[in-house]
Formats: structure tokens, C-alpha cells, sequence
């Protein structure tokens, strides 16, 4: 077995040995492939490296939670809007009233999670 490395994306390409690869294609007796021309041999233990999961930094984390923080506002924003229509109206009904309290103590819960802690527990929507 043959392993490269492309060096553009740092994806891993293994080969049977009988492949042989140049010039951006990997040839066999029986076929040839294009592959990237920036594919560098490496050795097994480089490849496993590569492969390797790469650490969550804390900035990845932060990153991630931030994008679930505005997509759990966002559908809080959107689940508000109607209902405080009805209310700023004078057209709403208890069970609209009671509704648009609880999304709104539920956006107030999400705006205050520690974005950066890995895996928060995020509140439950409003049924």
C-alpha cells in the first residue's frame, strides 16, 4: 500500500502498490484516474497523522456555539413576532399572552448561555 498526501487540503490518498502516481494521475494496469497534482508520497505513520482528528480549539467552540445561539434566536424571533403583533393590537388571547411570555423568557435563557463551555445545555422551545 501507498500513501500520499495532498498537500493543498491535507487529505490522505492510499494506493495498492501496483498504482502508479505522477503527473496528476494514478495509473494501474487497468485504469487511469485523475487525482490532484499536489499528492505527495508520505509514509503510513504521516498518513495516520493526517487522518488524525484535529483538537476542538476554543475558538471552534465559540464558533459553533455562536452559530446555534442565532438559529435558536432567529426561531424564537420568528415564533415572537406574530404573537406581539396580536398583543401591541389588542388582539391577543390568554393563551397567545401566556405563549409569547414564555418565548420570550426562553430567547432571554438562550442569549445567556456561556457560548464558550463545550456542549451547553440549550432550553427547551416553548411548546
Amino acid at each position: 500500500m501507498q500513501t500520499f498526501i495532498d498537500s493543498a487540503t491535507q487529505q490522505v490518498w492510499a494506493f495498492d502498490d501496483d498504482v502508479e502516481v505522477e503527473n496528476g494521475f494514478a495509473t494501474s494496469p487497468n485504469i487511469k484516474v485523475a487525482v490532484p497534482v499536489t499528492l505527495k508520497p508520505c509514509t503510513p505513520e504521516q498518513a495516520a497523522a493526517a487522518a488524525a482528528p484535529k483538537p476542538f480549539t476554543g475558538a471552534m467552540l465559540l464558533k459553533d456555539n455562536t452559530i446555534q445561539r442565532d438559529s435558536l434566536l432567529n426561531v424564537a424571533a420568528l415564533a415572537i413576532g406574530p404573537l406581539q403583533d396580536a398583543v401591541d393590537l389588542g388582539q391577543s388571547t390568554a393563551v397567545e399572552d401566556a405563549l409569547l411570555k414564555s418565548w420570550k423568557e426562553y430567547r432571554i435563557a438562550v442569549n445567556r448561555i456561556d457560548l464558550t463551555q463545550p456542549s451547553p445545555t440549550w432550553p427547551v422551545q416553548p411548546a
